[in-house]
């Protein structure tokens, strides 16, 4: 569940789909475009870009830009900008322009701004760090500091 800037709240299930509650009704987001029929939601994350962002199980990542109802889909079959793995478990933002996407393979960094994919390994070298690749969750503190879980 994520509530957005405007008060909605945000529910993604297993096999359930979207669903948006306003505070009076449902509203039911399914399937998430008409390119996709996936509707296994794991992870969602609203930026204050007023942006809901929609990590799946086996369809990547969606953005669905709130303020246009435009969609936007990133999944390891793009070319120029791959995640890791399309199944999508954290979501995080780092700064207004960066997105952490934590997925069964490891970390991207997503460029809002210019939509370019980045891959983060746990070090500056970009080797492996991390005794699993599935990261379960991402967390930036108070002090910038990335907080990075998986399932050892």
């Amino acid at each position: 569940m994520e509530r957005d800037k405007s008060g909605k709240l945000w529910i993604g299930s297993y096999l359930g789909g979207l669903d948006c509650y306003d505070g009076n009704t449902f509203t039911r987001y399914l399937p998430l475009d008409e390119n996709y029929c996936n509707s296994s939601i794991y992870s969602l994350y609203a930026d204050e870009r007023n942006q809901l962002w929609i990590g799946t199980l086996g369809e990547g990542l969606y953005n669905f830009d709130l303020n246009t109802s435009e969609w936007t889909h990133f999944g390891t079959s793009d070319k120029l900008n791959p995640l890791f793995s399309d199944n999508v478990y954290a979501i995080s933002t780092g700064s207004p322009d960066e997105l952490y996407i934590g997925t069964e393979l490891g970390v991207n960094i997503l460029n809002t701004t210019n939509q370019k994919m980045s891959s983060f390994r746990g070090t500056r070298d970009n080797s492996y760090v991390f005794r699993s690749k599935a990261i379960n969750a991402i967390y930036l503190d108070s002090r910038n500091l990335l907080w990075i879980g998986s399932n050892n």
